[in-house]
């Protein structure tokens, strides 16, 4: 549904003012598709503009709209976008309330690949928190549901994931384990950035082990690799500066 506007095609984009103009328009007409749809224009627009907690408001009143409405996928998406703002005024832990509301809505929908994004997401949120034990939890049911579907690409980035819980948890041998198996994915499906991303965290997991020749042997590997994808990703050899010394 389009924003009512009098200008004309070729104007510019609409003003948070042409927003909330729109939004009065159909609150008094009683539009509830539409005013959820404004107040989502309006809470990125807050966002873009770093007014996080007009972002969050809007946000908040998307998700009571949606939850009036019973329009649950839409529900779900907007308690993804109520967790985004929390994170982004650095309210991690109510961040991660309204993602596991999130989550647990997908499971009910039977929605697995949306329920398997939450949990990625709720995996790293424990991993900001430092509470690894319940980051690797997430990771795991992630990547079980990944492998259920089918989602090789989802399920390579979970294995590397699951290695660096496994890390942070001083399981080194572990991490080992769960990084290879990440690689030979990422080689599989043509990833050439997980690839040179697997590469890299063996190379220095070798170096916490005391294998320097393993590690010397992994970043050879990489380097090839993170100059194609370096340009693309602006990493460059900066992901090896820190254990090598190299300059570029």
């Amino acid at each position: 549904m389009s924003i009512p506007s009098d200008t004309p095609p070729d104007s510019e984009e609409p003003t948070l003012d042409d927003y909330e103009r729109a939004l009065q328009m159909y609150r008094a007409s009683g539009d509830r598709e539409g005013e959820a749809e404004t107040l989502n224009k309006i809470g990125f627009a807050y966002h873009a503009r770093g007014e996080k907690h007009q972002a969050l408001d809007a946000f908040e009143q998307i998700l009571h709209l949606y939850q009036l409405m019973g329009d649950r996928p839409m529900e779900a998406i907007a308690l993804y976008n109520v967790s985004g703002a929390y994170f982004d005024l650095g309210n991690t832990e109510q961040a991660l309330a309204y993602l596991l509301q999130a989550q647990h809505l997908y499971q009910l929908m039977g929605d697995r690949n949306g329920e398997a994004n939450m949990l990625s997401n709720i995996g790293m949120y424990y991993d900001i928190l430092d509470d690894e034990q319940q980051a690797l939890n997430a990771f795991e049911q992630t990547l079980l549901i990944y492998r259920m579907i089918g989602d090789r690409g989802g399920e390579a980035n979970t294995l590397h994931r699951i290695g660096n819980a496994y890390l942070n948890l001083g399981e080194e041998q572990r991490a080992v384990d769960y990084y290879e198996q990440a690689l030979s994915l990422q080689r599989a499906i043509g990833n050439q950035h997980g690839e040179a991303r697997a590469l890299n965290d063996l190379a220095l997991v070798y170096h916490y082990l005391g294998k320097e020749q393993q590690s010397a042997a992994y970043y050879e590997q990489a380097l090839p690799l993170i100059k194609i994808v370096g340009a693309r990703y602006d990493q460059s050899e900066k992901w090896f500066d820190h254990w090598y010394g190299l300059s570029q």
